[in-house]
């Protein structure tokens, strides 16, 4: 009997650093970061047929998130501050609409018409992202390193809205 050592070959792709720059834009920006979808969207858009492993492979060892983190924050270095402030708007919008449902505002209620719950809600995901919750109940409280307070929507006065306005906005 013979013994034949058989030598298993591998071909391995060998990309270029434009492949792997379209990579990483369609990841970063295209699939949501994953790995399997950007393999198909590189497929079908670019015709380029690059394995999810080896996708996965330049993800970790070329950090792609802090790359993409970073050139998020090179495209709109201003981005974090425009968005907290959009959340802390939409916070003292969200506390207006609940005090005038609380109140029983028919205006407010027949404007909203059906759509009235999923606008709560959306208004208390808005207050809450402005750091505000409930309790299930009416009152709003805040619970900050810098302020603790409850205020009761239903028997706010207007100055204690302002007031409000101004704490969230801060």
């Amino acid at each position: 009997m013979e013994m034949v050592t058989v030598q298993a070959t591998t071909i391995k792709m060998v990309y270029g650093e434009e492949e792997r720059e379209l990579a990483f834009q369609v990841w970063a920006y295209q699939a949501s970061r994953n790995v399997v979808h950007t393999a198909r969207l590189l497929l079908e858009q670019h015709e380029l047929d690059i394995p999810r492993r080896t996708i996965q492979d330049w993800v970790e060892k070329g950090q792609w998130a802090i790359k993409r983190a970073d050139s998020l924050r090179q495209l709109a270095p201003d981005l974090d501050q425009h968005v907290s402030l959009e959340i802390k708007l939409g916070s003292v919008d969200g506390v207006h609409l609940l005090r005038k449902v609380v109140q029983g505002d028919r205006d407010t209620i027949d404007l909203y018409g059906r759509q009235l719950a999923p606008a709560v809600k959306a208004a208390l995901g808005l207050v809450e992202m402005g750091g505000w919750h409930t309790k299930g109940d009416t009152r709003l409280h805040l619970d900050t390193p810098k302020d603790t307070r409850t205020i009761d929507l239903t028997n706010a006065t207007d100055e204690e809205l302002r007031e409000l306005e101004l704490t969230m906005l801060e």
